[in-house]
């Protein structure tokens, strides 16, 4: 008795796909390729829109565009040139910073999609801030210097108009920073916010541990209120919450008070630092180094 030789059509179809599965995205990969190096064209276009949109679009694309947009840097075309530059800005950043960047854009949306109509003679600084916050889902960081109170009325207001006129009336001003709301003495800058000059390490593209260990700090949501805690105390208690390698120096210290909702560990971290004179860094095995800023 022979055996059939004969393949079923499924098994046919199966070994086809198998064959044509790897030449799909050999394709695919092309056209990706193809779609890139136009867009790299058109930010040279005559056009101010087309260019516009292409610099949109290679933003979008972020890290797949990388190598074309670099090499468009380089450009002899100065109009080129120039918006290669602002793209990497954007797309060739660590990705715990992309991160902070695009919580931050989506907090706006929220804040200015929100709105309210109240009318209130005294109201508290942290308690307003806390509901209107609470009621935008964005993250809050207060500061002991909002324990203080405001007036407040408005019409059918924004939740980003109430938070800088309960902030200005209390002589504070409110920045948004990571998807968090942080109320604040005006004369603080958040471009000096300690541990800033790790976002810039070109390390951070490389060392997987400090990649895994920002991550860690940046995919949380934390909630607390300290009153006066000791701040090695503080940054324990975080480190194991969030599974994140924090090594405080020995001559860190001092207290802490804050009170903060949905608020991201990494922003937190700088926030407590920012109240007992220290920064940050990154080690060489990745680790959070919380010190004396020098």
């Amino acid at each position: 008795m022979t055996r059939s030789t004969r393949r079923s059509p499924l098994n046919c179809m199966a070994r086809r796909t198998r064959i044509r599965l790897p030449m799909f995205f050999v394709l695919l990969c092309g056209l990706l390729l193809q779609d890139t190096d136009e867009l790299i064209r058109q930010l040279g276009h005559d056009d101010a829109a087309v260019r516009d949109k292409a610099t949109a679009a290679l933003k979008e694309a972020g890290d797949k565009a990388i190598p074309a947009v670099r090499k468009a840097s380089e450009s002899t075309n100065p109009e080129v040139a120039a918006r290669a530059r602002a793209i990497l800005s954007v797309i060739d950043v660590p990705a715990h910073v992309r991160a902070e960047r695009k919580a931050t854009e989506e907090a706006r949306k929220r804040l200015d999609a929100q709105r309210f109509t109240w009318s209130l003679e005294v109201v508290w600084v942290d308690s307003m801030m806390d509901v209107t916050c609470g009621q935008s889902k964005v993250g809050l960081y207060l500061p002991d210097v909002a324990k203080t109170w405001a007036s407040l009325t408005v019409e059918n207001a924004t939740a980003a108009e109430i938070i800088d006129k309960v902030a200005a009336s209390a002589n504070l001003k409110a920045h948004v920073i990571h998807g968090v709301v942080i109320v604040a003495d005006p004369k603080w800058n958040p471009s000096e916010l300690p541990g800033r000059a790790i976002d810039a390490l070109d390390s951070l593209k490389t060392n997987g541990a400090a990649v895994k260990n920002l991550e860690q700090l940046c995919n949380h949501e934390v909630t607390y209120s300290f009153s006066k805690a000791s701040v090695r105390s503080v940054l324990e208690i975080v480190s194991k919450e969030c599974g994140a390698n924090i090594e405080v120096d020995a001559a860190v210290k001092g207290t802490v008070s804050f009170d903060c909702h949905d608020v991201p560990p990494l922003l937190l971290v700088r926030l407590i630092c920012a109240q007992v004179g220290a920064d940050l860094r990154i080690n060489e095995d990745g680790a959070l180094i919380v010190e004396p800023r020098k």
